[in-house]
């Protein structure tokens, strides 16, 4: 069975009360025990005082066997009001004369001072002259210190009543002060856990230990704000990369199975010698087979290399190396495919002397991974732009800018993602594994670079190669624009 939840403000209130009453009654019960003490102290000494005038002024008529007046000396004493009863001895303690409560023979003492629990009892010898004349006993009424204590215990019953009210009240105060914040903590608590909303927060209303303890509970709060959302971003993250390898394992199977297919089916036809004895048309097929297995392997080291880039175990081996060269050299290969689709390939140099400090093979596997997609997905007549510059940084750049159908926005980062294209259906005609970006960023990463796509859908993309500064070694003076 659940508890029964007592608010804080009710603990706390009825706490402080009972604290403050408990000690009320701790000062009273103090108090009381002292005025008893006190005034029984004064009472000893009251009665002492009367016992010795009455025994001075008794000598003589003991001394003189005078029971008249002994017993008018003795009678004085019912004046005083302190003494309810007295009895006067003579020297062989028989009684002389006596008034009022003397019934109480078993507590008198032989000499000095007795307390019964109704009277205070004092027996005083009476001697002259070194003769001992006789006893007198006296006995005073403890009722008047009773009473004196009942006033006592009565003034301080009634400031315990006034005083437990205002301690309730303070209390009351107390208790809203301390336990407002907390109350609100416990609320916005109570609130997060029910609807699971980690964008509430406590208001902090003091800089006490309460404001610090809401400072703490609303940086949690941040905190497990943004592991959910940390952990929402890897969860949509491996669930694109799982739709992505998804979806390049059946771009793979048949991006594998084109190149194998006409491998076997060439080579069954040069083995059987389908046609006879046609030299010239084996010619032809077996060029088809090292076409066929040379993109094969382009395919697997693709695969090899991104897999490299994704263990963190790809090398590269930096060398110095002027930049024209290999620029021209890499245009020079893709040139016959961009001639093929009737596309103009134009190369501006502006600083064909600089001497950069990379990677020459991986360099060169970026930029004809960039002039291939520019030259795959610009459409016949079109054009593709290659430009070097430097920055004002000294970092070098290589730009190329074709006119194709360029890459929606919503596509840009994704395309240099592992295993994605952009959703247009010329991407789609044009096939691919899609690991040829992804690669080439990978690798202009590991040099300190970057690769950045600038496009504008249906008017062209730009591809940005960056080396940065502390690749760049060496720079002549610009030349002239060159075709």
């Amino acid at each position: 069975m659940r508890p029964v939840k007592r608010p804080i403000r009710s603990r706390l209130v009825h706490f402080a009360t009972l604290i403050s009453v408990v000690a009320i009654l701790l000062v009273t019960a103090i108090n009381a025990l002292y005025a008893y003490q006190s005034r029984l102290g004064a009472l000893e000494d009251e009665l002492r005082a009367i016992g010795a005038i009455l025994s001075a002024n008794l000598q003589a008529p003991l001394a003189f066997a005078d029971r008249d007046a002994a017993m008018e000396t003795l009678s004085s004493a019912k004046m005083l009001g302190l003494v309810d009863g007295a009895q006067l001895l003579d020297a062989a303690g028989t009684p002389v004369t006596a008034f009022g409560q003397v019934g109480v023979a078993n507590g008198w003492p032989a000499t000095g001072m007795a307390e019964t629990p109704d009277h205070l009892l004092l027996a005083l010898r009476i001697d002259r002259e070194g003769r001992h004349l006789g006893t007198l006993r006296l006995a005073a009424d403890l009722g008047v210190l009773d009473s004196s204590v009942r006033s006592i215990v009565l003034l301080s019953a009634l400031v315990l009543v006034a005083a437990t009210i205002v301690s309730w009240l303070m209390a009351r105060l107390l208790g809203n002060a301390l336990s407002r914040p907390i109350e609100h903590l416990a609320a916005t608590m109570e609130k997060v856990t029910t609807e699971h909303d980690y964008n509430h927060r406590a208001h902090r209303t003091s800089d006490d230990e309460t404001g610090t303890l809401i400072d703490g509970f609303n940086n949690m709060l941040d905190t497990i704000a943004r592991t959910h959302r940390d952990l929402a971003d890897a969860r949509d993250r491996a669930e694109d990369a799982n739709r992505s390898k998804s979806h390049f394992l059946a771009t793979m199977s048949h991006e594998l199975r084109t190149p194998l297919n006409a491998i076997m089916g060439f080579s069954e036809v040069i083995r059987d010698r389908v046609l006879g004895d046609e030299p010239e048309r084996y010619s032809d097929y077996s060029a088809d087979v090292y076409n066929s297995a040379s993109y094969l392997l382009s395919l697997i080291n693709d695969l090899l290399d991104m897999a490299r880039l994704d263990s963190h175990t790809y090398q590269i081996h930096p060398e110095e190396l002027p930049s024209a060269p290999w620029v021209e050299g890499c245009l020079r290969m893709i040139r016959s495919q961009a001639e093929a689709k009737s596309v103009a390939l134009v190369a501006h140099f502006s600083n064909p002397g600089v001497i950069l400090t990379a990677d020459i093979r991986g360099l060169r596997q970026v930029l004809l991974n960039v002039l291939g997609n520019a030259v795959k997905f610009t459409p016949p007549e079109g054009r593709i732009e290659l430009r070097e510059s430097m920055t004002a940084d000294g970092s070098y750049r290589i730009s190329v800018k074709d006119n194709g159908p360029g890459i929606p926005e919503a596509d840009l980062d994704r395309v240099l993602e592992p295993f994605e294209q952009a959703t247009s259906s010329i991407s789609r005609e044009h096939g691919g594994t899609g690991l040829g970006l992804s690669i080439s960023a990978g690798i202009m990463t590991l040099h300190g670079g970057s690769l950045t796509l600038e496009s504008e859908y249906g008017k062209g993309t730009t591809a940005v190669i960056t080396v940065p500064a502390d690749r760049v070694s060496a720079s002549q003076p610009p030349l002239l624009t060159m075709p």
